[in-house]
């Protein structure tokens, strides 16, 4: 955009890392133009962050952010530490369209995706209200990140680029639930990020029943592009597995995901349901410890996550921005957007 001023390359190189390294976010702070340049420039481009509605704070320091967007939508974002790992937990979307049953963002529906610069400036607020500096990003907020692939592709391009945020690509995980040609596009991209596929299924009966939107893909499918992944970055796989009550969290479906990821070079994250969404309960704790157990007899590698910040609604499945159920409009309110 500089350049219809005739600028030298150099002074683009500044204003973007002005923007980008430094965390300007007022064109008349890039006090490396010329205040004439910088008049000019407002003319056409303005820095923009998400505005900041909201900030709750969870009995283990997770902390959630309600986050208004310009055109009026909002989403929520979360910040999730674990000793000194800061994690990032961005969104995607506003809404989702995939719309799975034990998930409140999928049940809101879906509105719109964020662009690149949204997703990055959800990042830059989000460092801000810790105060401190994020070091490891998850895509696994508001909406599926590969359905947005080409805004999320170029947020990642911005975040890891040395020359402005420098933020490392192997620090960075994208969550699908299993979107295959997202999948491979990763791989074409040769993105040096990790991937995380939602399975939660053993059968493709549980899987139509749980996530009834998307019937294309099978779990057999996902598993072979999964695979694609794991042997062109040379890194494991995560499978992250929420277990329900009476669902899919049988000894035989451990068994039987153990059969799936035979060959595989995956992770087991045995995730929890943490409520307030669907009719679902969460496993009793003995048959987790069953199905974990089963997993590991059969030499899968397996993690039990504890879930955080559930007490404020911000943890995996519970995210919402405060929309009706199927409407994206706020109780009292019309709809955003």
């Amino acid at each position: 955009m500089l350049g219809q001023f005739d600028v030298s390359q150099y002074r683009a190189k500044q204003t973007y890392r002005s923007i980008y390294r430094n965390r300007v976010n007022s064109i008349d702070d890039i006090s490396v133009l010329s205040l004439d340049l910088r008049l000019k420039l407002k003319e056409v481009a303005t820095v923009r962050l998400p505005s900041i509605l909201a900030v709750e704070n969870a009995e283990d320091d997770t902390q959630k952010i309600l986050f208004k967007m310009e055109e009026g939508s909002r989403i929520e974002a979360v910040i999730i530490q674990d000793n000194d790992r800061l994690t990032a937990c961005l969104s995607s979307q506003v809404g989702c369209v995939v719309g799975c049953k034990f998930c409140a963002t999928g049940g809101i529906g879906f509105q719109r995706n964020l662009s690149a610069g949204e997703i990055v400036g959800q990042f830059f607020e989000m460092e801000k209200s810790a105060g401190k500096k994020l070091n490891n990003i998850v895509f696994m907020g508001m909406g599926e990140a590969l359905l947005n692939r080409k805004e999320v592709f170029k947020s990642i391009e911005l975040l890891t680029d040395p020359n402005g945020i420098g933020f490392p690509q192997r620090k960075i995980t994208i969550s699908t639930f299993g979107l295959v040609p997202g999948i491979e596009a990763m791989i074409s991209s040769n993105l040096k990020v990790n991937l995380a596929v939602s399975l939660s299924a053993t059968t493709e009966e549980q899987r139509q029943s749980l996530i009834p939107t998307y019937r294309k893909y099978t779990i057999k499918e996902i598993i072979m592009a999964a695979n694609k992944f794991a042997l062109s970055s040379g890194d494991r796989v995560s499978i992250n597995y929420l277990l329900l009550k009476n669902v899919n969290d049988s000894d035989d479906d451990a068994e039987r995901l153990s059969e799936l990821l035979r060959g595989l070079r995956s992770k087991v994250n045995i995730m929890e349901f943490n409520g307030g969404y669907g009719k679902f309960s969460r496993s009793d704790n003995f048959q987790v410890d069953s199905f974990v157990n089963t997993l590991l007899k059969n030499r899968v590698k397996v993690t039990r996550r504890t879930s955080k910040g559930a007490d404020i609604g911000a943890a995996c499945g519970q995210l919402a921005a405060g929309y009706e159920a199927k409407t994206l409009k706020f109780p009292g309110s019309v709809p955003v957007g």
